[in-house]
């Protein structure tokens, strides 16, 4: 998966997953790990739903 979303960093793509059971559409632009080591994900959410609404 890390591949995937550098790769689409660096070609300005945009990315489409499930986040709690709803569909996200973003435009990813920062990815690495914070101080505890987990993943960090930097996106505008372009489409798709949040829990309060639709994007």
């Amino acid at each position: 998966m890390k591949e995937i979303i550098c790769d689409a960093i660096e070609k300005r793509k945009i990315l489409s997953f499930d986040y709690k059971g709803l569909e996200r559409i973003v435009e990813p632009y920062a990815f690495g790990t914070n101080s505890k080591g987990n993943y960090k994900l930097g996106a505008y959410q372009i489409g798709g739903f949040s829990e309060s609404k639709k994007a």
